[in-house]
């Protein structure tokens, strides 16, 4: 009987260990608005402007706070981030890839945007080389930041790490596990990768915050996980079918690039029909670390477009 209560008490002082030091950064409030998609909720930040909508489309993981930077320097234009299915305040269940582009393309025309520049970062150049596949109306020009294509793979260690992921997130059991060890679990990863992404930077500590405080969640957990055991099927998926696609794109990418190869940037150049690539110095986190220069690019792209009399960066 003894060694019951000594077990008990153990776990019961893991728990408490386990609610306290695993509590998560306050969220901040969404701002933006929600809206309701076939495919689940998809939460945006939208300024009204003038020209071409420019949308963006963040990483794995990633959400739509991370294009604040490079929108602020695009005062009059009509800009619109969205955070993917699962993702920060787009809570809702993991979408497979067809069914995210859809989710997008759906909002936006919510929004009354039928067709766009997009802007997509690492995951999410590999979101937007999708949506000019099979959304090529949609698709006026692409600006890729660090695209996670040409050839990119996730290993195998990632693979298996993201099926165990989803094994404790199925419903029932990641809410019992809450209670004992996960959410320190989730919070140290969140930290972590935080701290990856985007160093020890004073003025980067905005992003670092944001990155804990949602992305250690449950939803967002869960649709890191999907997205990477859907990653390299899908990669291979956008390599066999480059060639369909039509819309001008440019690519920016870093020389310094430790999480998606600079050969793999020209790889994907060399694939498309209608791409330049721009190399700079930087590591991935292109919109955060380097805003200016994404909107460097991003005027270049527009020079190429009937659009380039609307565009005005400050």
């Amino acid at each position: 009987m003894f060694a019951i209560y000594v077990i008990a008490a153990l776990f019961g002082a893991l728990a408490v260990l386990n609610l306290v030091v695993g509590r998560l950064p306050r969220r901040p409030e969404a701002g933006g608005g929600i809206i309701e998609t076939a495919n689940g909720p998809i939460h945006y930040l939208e300024t009204v402007g003038e020209g071409t909508p420019i949308v963006f489309i963040h990483g794995m993981p990633g959400n739509a706070r991370d294009f604040d930077r490079v929108r602020a320097e695009l005062p009059g234009r009509h800009t619109i981030a969205f955070d993917r299915p699962g993702y920060a305040w787009s809570e809702g269940a993991p979408q497979d890839f067809g069914e995210q582009l859809d989710a997008i393309v759906e909002a936006a025309g919510t929004l009354g945007v039928e067709r766009a520049v997009v802007v997509g970062h690492s995951f999410g150049g590999l979101a937007t080389l999708g949506l000019a596949i099979r959304k090529p109306d949609f698709v006026e020009s692409m600006l890729l930041l660090a695209p996670a294509a040409g050839g990119t793979r996730i290993l195998e260690s990632r693979e298996k790490q993201a099926r165990l992921i989803r094994s404790i997130e199925r419903p029932g059991l990641c809410q019992v596990l809450d209670l004992i060890f996960l959410r320190i679990l989730r919070k140290f990863a969140a930290k972590q990768g935080a701290a990856f992404a985007y160093g020890d930077d004073p003025e980067l500590a905005p992003e670092r915050r944001i990155a804990v405080s949602v992305l250690a969640r449950h939803s967002s957990v869960r649709a890191l996980a999907n997205d990477r055991l859907l990653f390299n099927d899908t990669e291979r998926m956008i390599t066999r079918n480059l060639k369909r696609i039509s819309a001008p794109s440019l690519i920016l990418h870093g020389r310094q690039d430790q999480t998606v190869g600079l050969k793999n940037a020209r790889r994907l150049a060399e694939g498309l029909t209608h791409a330049t690539i721009t190399e700079i110095e930087g590591d991935h986190q292109l919109p955060s670390k380097h805003p200016n220069q994404v909107v460097d690019a991003l005027g270049r792209l527009l020079a190429r477009t009937s659009d380039s009399a609307a565009y005005a960066p400050q």
